[in-house]
């Protein structure tokens, strides 16, 4: 597409070849300043009198450098997948502008020729085929403050990972130990024994949640499970069967992203919930 910036010119300009302008001359554009005198062309501080159609084209094309602005592509942050906007971009087109000023007459106005550069990514475009493929909340009945922390803790270290297509997905490799220093309470947990199955006390207690509302979202968005383990005993925030308790270093929540694009887990937990978001990329092909 081609936009223009309009220069005037007063007086009158007689250009052929290498001849000198015979009257005077003014052109501006954006502030800028040419003098065209019957002995005289000066840009700010430069002498350029006497200039062939060459020379002009020659300098005229330096300047194209102060016109130029890039273009620039919608993105997504490889990290956050948050997307930035695209914009156009300008081109001076030199040939148009030099016969534009050598050609001119008195009285006439002529254009600055530019091009209007155009972006192969459009934000839009960009946007769209970003997209969550499912989602999964449990309601928090027991809001047991260390619980609640122990989720968080948890939560913020799924919240953002990435699996690409193919990938496996592991609770426990992401999460890693539950320990006091990385920030978990003592809370109730689930533990069998000759009698059955009972609650006691252990360090990072309640993320089981966490692990059955990715359960879910898995279930939900028909990712490929390649390890789960239910309860000993029936829980109260999924419905029977849609459970998955974890140990470190011996139960653990596994699936492989079987679609075609890579997606990103969302986690936020609240004092009432626990939300799973799947975000699947279709911008990356793996």
């Amino acid at each position: 597409m081609k936009k223009a910036l309009l220069l005037i010119i007063t007086a009158t300009l007689f250009l052929t070849g290498c001849t000198k302008a015979q009257d005077d001359l003014i052109i501006h554009q954006s502030g800028i300043s040419l003098s065209l005198t019957s002995s005289n062309l000066y840009y700010e501080e430069s002498d350029l009198s006497g200039l062939s159609t060459e020379e002009v084209r020659e300098w005229v094309d330096k300047k194209a450098r102060d016109f130029y602005v890039p273009v620039v592509n919608a993105a997504f942050d490889p990290k956050t997948w948050e997307v930035t906007k695209h914009s156009y971009g300008r081109k001076l087109k030199v040939e148009e502008t030099v016969d534009a000023i050598m050609e001119a007459e008195e009285g006439m106005s002529i254009e600055l020729v530019y091009e209007e550069l155009s972006p192969r990514y459009f934000y839009d475009e960009v946007k769209d085929n970003i997209k969550e493929i499912v989602s999964s909340s449990t309601n928090i009945t027991n809001k047991m403050h260390e619980r609640i922390n122990n989720m968080t803790v948890a939560g913020e270290a799924i919240d953002g990972v990435i699996i690409k297509s193919g990938e496996e997905f592991s609770f426990n490799d992401i999460v890693g130990r539950r320990t006091v220093e990385k920030g978990y309470m003592p809370a109730p947990i689930i533990i069998k024994t000759d009698e059955g199955s009972e609650y006691e006390v252990g360090i990072g207690g309640g993320i089981c949640q966490l692990s059955s509302t990715i359960y879910c979202a898995a279930l939900d968005s028909k990712m490929q499970i390649t390890e789960r383990h239910a309860h000993s005993k029936e829980v109260n925030y999924v419905p029977t069967g849609r459970d998955a308790t974890i140990v470190f270093g011996m139960l653990d929540l596994k699936f492989i992203n079987n679609r075609e694009f890579p997606i990103m887990i969302k986690v936020q937990v609240t004092g009432d919930t626990v939300n799973v978001h799947f975000i699947e990329n279709r911008n990356i092909k793996s």
